[in-house]
């Protein structure tokens, strides 16, 4: 299976979404409020954004930063029910809280990848990270995906 996304990536560009919060925001949402909490609070709003992007030729849907690897999982689910796209989920790790001058995020690179299993079991196809995270966060990854790739694995190459 990699090897096909592989050859398919040798025949040339693949085309990703463009800009969530700029389709957002001129639907009427503020840039003061969050993007993410919209997933919560109007799904219907962020699923037509991605509907959009659809409609107009993309090959893979992304997903990345906002409400961190918890809650991915829940957003996967529905682009995965909504669309046969490729997904591309990259959370962020975790919420942020500023704290003395710096942001400190809550989640850490060994619990990483078990909040990122939920989203490759809810249909993520490519998985990395985005703010907070570290190589370290991807290290762990990486050793979660190698030893689901060489042990008994179910549909999703995940260990049963």
């Amino acid at each position: 299976m990699a090897h096909l996304f592989l050859e398919r990536l040798r025949k040339g560009v693949m085309l990703c979404d463009g800009a969530m919060g700029t389709l957002l925001n001129m639907q009427g949402v503020s840039f003061k409020r969050s993007f993410e909490e919209l997933n919560i609070s109007n799904p219907q709003m962020v699923l037509g954004v991605h509907r959009d992007y659809i409609k107009a030729g993309v090959e893979i849907i992304g997903v990345n930063c906002g409400v961190g690897p918890q809650n991915m999982a829940d957003i996967t689910k529905s682009l995965s029910q909504t669309s046969s796209k490729k997904l591309s989920i990259q959370p962020s790790a975790g919420l942020p809280r500023y704290v003395d001058g710096s942001f400190i995020y809550p989640t850490s690179p060994e619990y990483f990848p078990e909040c990122t299993k939920d989203c490759i079991i809810a249909g993520a196809n490519i998985i990395g990270g985005c703010c907070g995270t570290t190589p370290e966060f991807i290290r762990s990854l990486s050793r979660m995906l190698k030893n689901s790739n060489s042990a008994a694995t179910d549909t999703h190459g995940l260990m049963k």
